[in-house]
């Protein structure tokens, strides 16, 4: 494809009105300022994520890049008795209830969970759902990391249930209070 030209006008201060040409980019000029653009659009994202500290930068990773339960106010843990399935949540109050990070180990597949937000009255909430594919999580550790959110106060919450989706047989249950 032949490279075209795009008439701008003031673009270059130093352009010679009376020169052929004059007020039109030349293409290698565009190529240059497209690559700077490229190059500065990655550098600011970095910036970004290092001004906004660890929170900001966990924020925009995936639940596959999380290390670990991300910073929380409050952790606990339990192991199903009859799966063997581990459990850690990490609770952290807001103004709009409780985000909530979920870490599971022991845990085969296929087949989709939930985590279940129990309160000590009222209704259940369901924080996130996930797929378990058929060889379990894979060749890491064998944990999958993930969050959600409830829409209950952290000290409203009694205990999470880990449900399978269909048929919601019972994988691990943490209590959400200290004993």
């Amino acid at each position: 494809m032949p490279a075209t030209t795009v008439p701008v006008r003031g673009v270059f201060r130093e352009a010679n009105p009376g020169r052929p040409g004059a007020g039109v980019e030349q293409p290698a000029a565009a190529t240059r300022r497209r690559g700077r653009i490229r190059r500065l659009v990655p550098a600011l994202a970095a910036t970004a994520m290092v001004a906004a500290g660890p929170a900001g930068t966990a924020a925009v990773l995936t639940a596959d890049d999380t290390p670990a339960v991300m910073a929380v106010a409050e952790q606990f843990g339990a192991t199903g008795p009859s799966t063997g399935t581990h459990a850690t949540v990490g609770l952290d109050g807001t103004t709009w209830g409780t985000r909530v990070s979920l870490q599971l180990s022991r845990v085969q597949g296929p087949l989709t969970c939930r985590p279940v937000a129990v309160p000590r009255a009222g209704e259940q909430r369901t924080v996130t759902t996930w797929s378990v594919p058929a060889g379990g999580y894979g060749a890491g550790d064998g944990t999958v990391r993930t969050t959600g959110g409830a829409a209950l106060r952290p000290g409203d919450i009694d205990h999470f249930e880990v449900r399978v989706r269909d048929g919601g047989a019972l994988l691990v249950a943490v209590p959400a209070h200290h004993a």
